[in-house]
């Protein structure tokens, strides 16, 4: 995420991915983190998966629906690896190619259609997006759903990636993170790497240059991990105003299940503040 240049105004994000068919119904009077009523919010972001294996049982309607309780201006949303109907190239094994195709055509349909617009929600494909919210501060998005291959799922092509069998990150999308330096970045798909810090990349660049080919994941940093331990009340959002355009870069690593073949919503989604720019 990046900014234009005017004057700046708080703009307030939540911040939610791999949701994996949660519906809030389901998680009527739990200790859950992620439960209604969330705070009104401008901007919602979901990173993807929102279901576990594509639109088996209409799990994309479900999706929408859930994310229809959610109280934000706009809603941004974009595919995973479990939404595998979504991805073109993708094939069920079970399914005929003619099936696959119809498949593909009725997700894209579910995603760009009337409920979509019912619930609020833009679905993004991959590219460079520019929006302007009501209070006229105008922000702009690069969106993708790719990721680098891990098993047999869809959308296959740095850093809070570690999981069981070792980093999964994407090093060429690091290299991009450095060199473009945006405000914000903000991904799932490793359940536990669930947390933010801020990156300084003029810290990290003095790190390469003493050490060598230091890791990602050795650099100090700015730990805002939730325990996902609440009352009733949604925390206060974490405010990260003092990022350093240009300098530094927010890595938001939402997840809201966790790890492990459990897989549970116990992850606590991010409520997040940042200064951005007016339209002019």
């Amino acid at each position: 995420m990046s900014q234009s240049a005017s004057s700046n105004r708080p703009t307030r994000f939540l911040i939610i991915s791999d949701t994996h068919n949660f519906q809030f119904t389901d998680n009527a009077g739990s200790a859950n983190p992620f439960r209604l009523p969330i705070p009104k919010v401008d901007v919602l972001l979901h990173c993807g998966d929102l279901t576990h294996y594509g639109g088996i049982d209409d799990s994309y309607q479900k999706a929408l629906q859930m994310l229809g309780g959610i109280d934000a201006e706009l809603k941004l949303v974009i595919a995973g690896n479990h939404d595998v109907d979504l991805d073109k190239t993708y094939r069920k094994p079970r399914l005929s190619e003619e099936d696959n195709r119809e498949a593909h055509k009725a997700a894209i349909r579910t995603m760009t259609g009337p409920r979509t617009a019912q619930a609020g929600v833009t679905y993004l494909e991959e590219g460079t997006y520019t929006f302007t919210l009501k209070n006229s501060v105008t922000f702009t998005v690069y969106a993708s759903p790719y990721s680098p291959e891990f098993d047999n799922w869809a959308f296959a092509t740095g850093v809070l990636d570690e999981c069981p069998s070792g980093s999964a990150g994407c090093e060429n999308l690091l290299h991009a993170m450095k060199r473009v330096r945006p405000l914000m970045h903000c991904f799932g798909h490793i359940h536990e790497g669930h947390g933010a810090f801020v990156m300084d990349w003029a810290e990290k660049e003095r790190e390469e240059i003493q050490a060598g080919s230091a890791q990602w994941s050795q650099m100090e940093r700015d730990d805002f991990d939730s325990d996902g331990e609440m009352e009733n009340e949604y925390p206060e959002p974490t405010q990260f105003g003092r990022i350093i355009r240009g300098q530094q870069t927010l890595m938001v690593n939402a997840a809201i299940m966790t790890g492990g073949m459990a897989m549970e919503p116990k992850n606590a989604p991010w409520i997040v503040d940042l200064d951005l720019a007016r339209r002019a």
